[in-house]
């Protein structure tokens, strides 16, 4: 098992040729940077109370993220008429005016007229989507004659590029059980290796594959991959370790809260040590 004088390199959430800045400051700095990371249906705002976080209420139990304050989303296309969709009403108080939002389950089917949308950008629905062919079907159905989808994901398993990061930490054995819990529920977590079929198979053409190396932590020497990985590190740590584990243990996977707090602490202490 892990303890605190085990030597080790750099997590990395992908094989990448990123320097490591080898006069990286100690993890003592952890706590400063976190200093640098706030007409709708009343009912949609009762709130299921659950592990200590707020899940939605609307089609309660088919999505494992909280959606409290920890958890938001923005956009800016100034020239174009906005849609966005999501299952809680968490959104900031004041929106463009020609952005709106719609609480609603795309998983289900859309009501939304065929072909009249130009652009349709996914975001983090890893793990969301409980039928990806049917959803991307309906993507298509609903796009304009020559319109785009775009998605943006992150690859949900980690890597270290040359392997030193312990296969026993608290992380990786995290890791592990998130895969194995995830199994259990049914649903797609790590889409990326198979999007292009999927995008392929709902009868999109000129598909491009973009693939960029996100690093967790200061380790980078390069400035800006540097700076990303404080941001990645610290989302993890406060937020996505937690966010992403409790009700899908406690739901699938028979864990108690005690339990995922433990291992989740354990998991972000290590990873403040990147």
């Amino acid at each position: 098992m892990w303890s605190s004088d085990r030597p080790h390199r750099p997590l990395r959430s992908g094989p990448s040729e990123i320097e490591v800045d080898a006069d990286v400051s100690s993890s003592s700095e952890y706590d400063s940077e976190r200093s640098d990371l706030t007409s709708l249906d009343s009912s949609v705002f009762n709130y299921i109370y659950e592990n200590g976080r707020t899940y939605h209420s609307y089609r309660s139990g088919t999505y494992v993220l909280p959606n409290d304050e920890k958890e938001q989303v923005a956009d800016e296309y100034p020239s174009a008429e906005v849609i966005g969709v999501d299952l809680s009403p968490i959104q900031p108080g004041w929106l463009p005016p020609n952005l709106k939002f719609i609480i609603d389950d795309a998983n289900q089917e859309w009501d939304f007229p065929e072909e009249s949308f130009d652009f349709i950008h996914i975001r983090g629905l890893a793990g969301c989507i409980a039928d990806w062919p049917t959803f991307l079907r309906q993507c298509y159905k609903h796009l304009k004659p020559g319109g785009r989808i775009e998605i943006s994901d992150l690859v949900s398993r980690t890597h270290c590029d040359d392997d030193s990061y312990p296969l026993n930490c608290h992380y990786r054995i995290w890791e592990a059980e998130f895969f194995r819990v995830a199994d259990i529920q049914g649903r797609l977590w790590d889409i990326v290796p198979y999007m292009h079929g999927f995008l392929e198979k709902a009868s999109f053409e000129e598909i491009k594959f973009a693939r960029n190396p996100i690093p967790i932590g200061r380790w980078p020497k390069e400035p800006r991959m540097k700076e990303i990985g404080r941001y990645i590190r610290a989302q993890l740590v406060d937020s996505a370790a937690e966010s992403y584990t409790l009700a899908l243990f406690t739901r699938f996977g028979g864990w108690s809260h005690e339990e995922i707090y433990f291992h989740c602490t354990e998991a972000s202490f290590f990873t403040k040590e990147i």
